[in-house]
């Protein structure tokens, strides 16, 4: 409870704690919980606690849990001796004697943890969403100065960066920090010379080097400086680290639970999802999108038998194949054109994940009944994370994550054909930059073994 009120609650009486008033009610919002979830949390207040709660629709869209002075009350007395003193502030009635002990040592879920927090002060601090990434405006009330801190600024939209002008006050300032290596958010909107726009849109700038890799073995930044020049520098007493060529077959029995599988495509991925799970290995596939999409695409069909599944997705692709083409042909370069061309690409990716998983089916399989599919597919593509399991991703999706052991499909070679246009070019660059830097011991480069990867 106190874990969750930290993160998520809030107190209506800390403005005026010098005064000496206590919290006249409380909010914890639920934005991740269905309204059943939320009345189940509110019946555990009620029957363990003897805590009332009342639930209300924030915005119209995310249940919260409200308290009113008593029962705020009851429940910050409670959580109080569980609290961690960053978070005082949201009860400052019923701080500790002692500082509880907290365990610090997180599971590793993928993601990237913070290790120390210092409180500068009361704040408002505003997220802007940049696919995968977050990019903070803080607004310190006291001195009324605004200052913005722009993390992975070199995947920021132009509208972005013209917004963010608008923002910083004059006694403020700007933080921008980014990589240029790193820009691979194009084909959703980013800019990919945001970096440059900045240095002229914000003149004049102060500009520095972080140049010091603290994840890669020398031997890969080696590697990597060869290919793209980056200018990236090994820490002190780097280890020297593996670079391992092997098939994909080979590959495939070599992968181990925690370690890595990076394609630059999804539909790259998947027969090895399917051979991995034949020997019985667990796979843990980070995009649930992708995952949620093939379900919805399948379920969306209304069949009966796996075949008919397999005639209709054969004919829809058909159909879009053609009016990909036909945009081709008209040579429409218009903004619309484009986010039509990559909606359908994207559909048509989908699709091909679809037939490779009905092939694997029928291989496997008599009883070519849909639902028996269904049950087959949930097997297959796991969204559950486990430090058991075989980690499955995209590029996309890996970026700011690393692993000991990191297999790379196509050798980690970018997906360059003729008709890409210089911005395209340097986002397959970039994306190949990425996956080669995740690995923090052994990095294998994984070889086509006859396929053609590019295509």
């Amino acid at each position: 409870l106190a874990i969750w009120f930290q993160d998520d609650g809030s107190t209506f009486y800390h403005d005026y704690a010098e005064v000496g008033k206590e919290a006249q009610s409380l909010r914890i919002a639920c934005n991740n919980l269905t309204e059943e979830q939320t009345d189940f949390m509110r019946q555990i207040l009620k029957e363990k606690f003897e805590i009332e709660a009342t639930k209300q629709l924030h915005k119209e869209k995310y249940w919260q849990i409200n308290m009113n002075l008593t029962n705020a009350r009851k429940f910050l007395k409670l959580i109080g001796p569980y609290m961690h003193p960053d978070c005082y502030y949201k009860n400052i009635n019923n701080i500790p004697q002692t500082v509880y002990e907290w365990d610090n040592n997180f599971n590793v879920y993928g993601g990237n943890f913070i290790k120390e927090i210092k409180y500068v002060g009361k704040q408002d601090v505003y997220d802007i969403e940049v696919e995968d990434n977050h990019n903070f405006i803080c607004s310190i009330s006291h001195n009324s100065k605004t200052g913005i801190i722009s993390h992975n600024c070199q995947d920021l939209s132009t509208i972005q960066l013209f917004l963010l002008k608008y923002f910083k006050k004059k006694e403020g300032r700007y933080v921008f920090c980014g990589d240029v290596h790193q820009a691979i958010y194009g084909f959703s909107g980013a800019n990919s010379y945001s970096c440059e726009l900045i240095k002229k849109w914000f003149a004049p700038i102060e500009e520095f080097d972080l140049p010091i890799n603290y994840r890669c073995p020398y031997s890969h930044l080696d590697y990597v400086n060869e290919k793209f020049n980056s200018g990236i520098m090994q820490r002190p007493k780097a280890p020297e680290g593996q670079i391992i060529k092997l098939t994909k077959q080979e590959a495939i029995n070599k992968l181990q639970a925690g370690d890595y599988l990076i394609g630059r495509k999804n539909k790259w991925l998947m027969p090895i999802i399917i051979e991995l799970v034949k020997q019985c290995k667990p796979v843990y596939i980070k995009d649930t999108s992708l995952v949620e999409n093939i379900k919805k695409t399948i379920k969306k069909q209304k069949v009966i038998t796996v075949d008919e599944l397999e005639r209709k997705i054969k004919e829809k692709e058909s159909k879009l194949k053609k009016k990909v083409e036909q945009i081709a042909r008209a040579n429409n370069t218009t903004d619309e054109a484009k986010e039509v061309t990559v909606t359908n690409n994207n559909l048509l990716d989908v699709f091909n994940m679809i037939k490779i998983l009905i092939k694997a089916f029928k291989d496997s399989h008599n009883n070519i009944r849909i639902d028996i599919f269904y049950k087959w597919i949930d097997k297959i593509l796991n969204t559950e994370y486990s430090k058991d399991c075989i980690f499955v991703t995209s590029i996309h999706c890996v970026k700011g994550l690393e692993a000991p052991n990191c297999f790379v499909l196509n050798r980690g070679e970018p997906t360059i054909d003729g008709v890409m246009s210089k911005e395209q070019r340097e986002q397959e660059l970039n994306l190949s930059y990425v996956a080669l830097t995740r690995s923090q011991n052994n990095l294998y480069l994984v070889s086509p073994d006859g396929e053609e990867y590019g295509k």
